[in-house]
């Protein structure tokens, strides 16, 4: 995003966007919400092939969506190819059900692909999560499972503590095992710079990372840039 963007006045004070991983990181939701001087919300979430819309964020909390879908869905956690029951701070693939039979939607353990982190139970089947990628992101890298939103955190963190805008991309090896990791970030970072972000990702991961900088970052067939890319 331009820094720019928060010199026009565009009249915006409610940003809504719907299941976005980044915006559970308090330092990227300050980065947007600084930016544009707006609110930033986790809507909504859903999948069209399960029941559309089953979960929303708090507008006045911004304390992660709330799965609503408890009539409606049945809602597991795929974690190690195993499947268990939403509980505090488990991390999978989320799994759906529907609960009902009328001839338009049926699905059986339905793979939404999103990665999610259990983070309160609530009543009534209901439970707090919050999306923190997808499961063709997760990387295996020495045994290790990698998810791309914590390499996003710490990335985050120090675009925050060094007042910087750039964007960010992980390259691996082409096949498995993985045994090389980089980071390009599409703006100049001096050498002090790079090595304490090689550092900070070392200590979210256990990973050795290589920080190269670039001009761009390769773009996906919508236009939106990859997260991941196995081109190493």
């Amino acid at each position: 995003m331009n820094t720019d963007l928060k010199l026009i006045n565009w009249g915006i004070k409610l940003l809504l966007v719907g299941g976005e991983s980044g915006t559970q990181n308090p330092d990227f939701r300050k980065r947007i919400e600084d930016k544009w001087d707006a609110d930033l919300i986790d809507a909504n979430y859903g999948q069209a092939d399960s029941v559309t819309i089953f979960a929303a964020e708090s507008i006045r909390y911004k304390n992660g969506l709330t799965f609503l879908g408890d009539e409606l869905l049945t809602a597991e956690i795929l974690v190690d190819n195993k499947i268990v029951k939403p509980e505090i701070s488990i991390n999978g693939e989320l799994l759906l059900t529907t609960n009902w039979k009328n001839g338009l939607v049926n699905c059986e353990r339905y793979h939404t692909g999103d990665i999610i982190e259990v983070t309160e139970l609530l009543e009534d089947n209901r439970f707090r999560f919050k999306v923190v990628g997808r499961a063709d992101d997760m990387l295996v890298i020495r045994g290790l499972n990698v998810y791309p939103s914590t390499i996003k955190d710490v990335f985050e963190k120090f675009l925050m503590e060094y007042g910087l805008d750039a964007q960010m991309q992980i390259h691996v090896s082409k096949s498995d095992p993985i045994e090389h990791i980089e980071l390009w970030i599409n703006k100049p970072l001096v050498s002090e710079w790079r090595s304490e972000l090689e550092l900070e990702l070392k200590k979210a991961t256990s990973i050795h990372f290589i920080v190269h900088s670039c001009i761009s970052l390769v773009e996906g067939n919508t236009g939106k840039i990859r997260t991941v890319i196995r081109d190493l």
